[in-house]
């Protein structure tokens, strides 16, 4: 579905406003984002189709100055935001509030996408100002509506309006006041619910069916070769190993920017960590997948995200000072990101040039020289992403899996694999 449909899909009803639906890590409930002003004593939450959810529970900020409020709902499965902190948004980010104004809730047109800009941040509070500088009386009713980042045409959730910027109507200018979700994160945390994230950071479980889709001509070549691979998902269940303790471990370190942090959310990110890790698995034969095992791991290889179609090698500069941060002599670093063209290795012109930009450090004044230290450091990192890796690995070789017998085709996929990333 496009940007605007998700939207719209993820926005309800509740009562004379409106609420955004989030996920929690949990399949046992949905919660429903919403202003504490809207909240009833009788509360209706009702979807655009007018399927009404289940409310199960009611939650408001413990500060009375807060408007913001959590309904637990009946779980819906499909749902599936992004988020994003507003402390990671540029000047004049894209904003949109979606809602139900009261003007329109006897229209074919109930909802209403109002786009704006992000105008101020205070605390954990920010102003949106609406295109067109809207008045009350057409925004009335969207109170509890989620605002979304708009990046490369992806909505990230990012706050809850609640009410107009000013006490007086003569200075709204169409300035809407939102909440962060850094309010609903604290009441989360305050009744001991589940966390406010993606339900398949809970288990890699929730994501094997995405796991190792090799673009392949004939998929009957790979499918035995994948469906054993699939597999192995349960045994690092098993191990207890997940995304979200995974995420804990690493944060930010998962990604090449550490400003684009709403990224750790990516489904993308947890399909590529979980392929990633199962190849580093076959490859080193360890007892366990655990925390001693990944403490070894970190040493060799690591994977890092980077969430651009732009070509990946554009950014290696900062892939190599990063894999300088985190291995001591030598290492292989995994990107991996949406770019499908992607190549093997960077090219040696490419690797060459980068070194050398690199490893120029000031000696004394105003001239420098290049740091034959730092030049050997670099060579000794291997860099490659990780949809080529697939292409060079099995893409390639689709029709030599076709002629073996399972174990063979384990060891001829670990071997593969085992001659670039070591």
């Amino acid at each position: 579905m496009n940007r605007h449909d998700f939207m719209t899909f993820h926005s309800v009803i509740v009562n004379k406003g409106s609420g955004v639906l989030v996920n929690g890590m949990t399949s046992d409930y949905t919660y429903v984002l919403t202003a504490k002003h809207v909240i009833s004593e009788q509360n209706t939450v009702k979807k655009k189709d007018g399927t009404e959810l289940i409310v199960l529970n009611i939650y408001k900020h413990h500060n009375d100055k807060i408007d913001c409020a959590i309904i637990v709902v009946n779980y819906q499965a499909d749902v599936s935001q992004q988020t994003c902190s507003v402390g990671n948004l540029p000047n004049a980010a894209p904003l949109m509030l979606v809602g139900y104004p009261e003007l329109r809730r006897d229209t074919n047109i109930e909802i209403k996408h109002q786009n704006g800009v992000l105008v101020e941040v205070v605390d954990n509070s920010f102003v949106l100002s609406g295109d067109g500088i809207p008045p009350k009386n057409i925004i009335l009713g969207m109170s509890g509506g989620g605002v979304y980042y708009i990046d490369n045409d992806i909505p990230y959730l990012t706050g809850v309006e609640f009410g107009m910027d000013g006490e007086d109507e003569t200075e709204h200018f169409g300035r809407l006041r939102c909440n962060a979700l850094s309010f609903f994160d604290d009441i989360i945390e305050k009744n001991n619910l589940r966390p406010m994230i993606p339900s398949f950071l809970e288990c890699f479980s929730r994501i094997k069916d995405s796991i190792f889709n090799f673009n392949v001509a004939d998929l009957s070549n790979i499918e035995e070769l994948k469906s054993t691979l699939i597999r192995f998902v349960d045994k690092v269940v098993e191990d207890g190993l997940s995304p979200y303790f995974l995420m804990q471990r690493y944060n930010s370190k998962l990604l090449l920017s550490e400003k684009n942090n709403h990224n750790l959310k990516d489904r993308e990110l947890w399909v590529a960590y979980c392929e990633f890790l199962i190849i580093c698995l076959l490859i080193d034969t360890p007892e366990k997948a655990d925390e001693t095992y990944l403490e070894k791991l970190d040493e060799n290889r690591r994977l890092i995200y980077y969430a651009s179609n732009e070509n990946w090698t554009r950014k290696l500069q900062d892939i190599l000072i990063y894999a300088q941060s985190v291995f001591k002599e030598k290492g292989t670093l995994i990107v991996t990101s949406p770019q499908q063209n992607a190549s093997l290795l960077p090219h040696p012109k490419t690797l060459e040039k980068v070194i050398e930009d690199i490893s120029a450090i000031p000696q004394t004044g105003y001239d420098f020289e290049i740091d034959n230290t730092y030049e050997n450091l670099y060579r000794n990192f291997i860099i490659t992403h990780l949809q080529a890796l697939h292409n060079h690995c099995v893409l390639d070789k689709e029709y030599d899996y076709k002629e073996m017998k399972i174990k063979e085709k384990i060891r001829f996929f670990k071997g593969l694999y085992y001659e670039i990333i070591k």
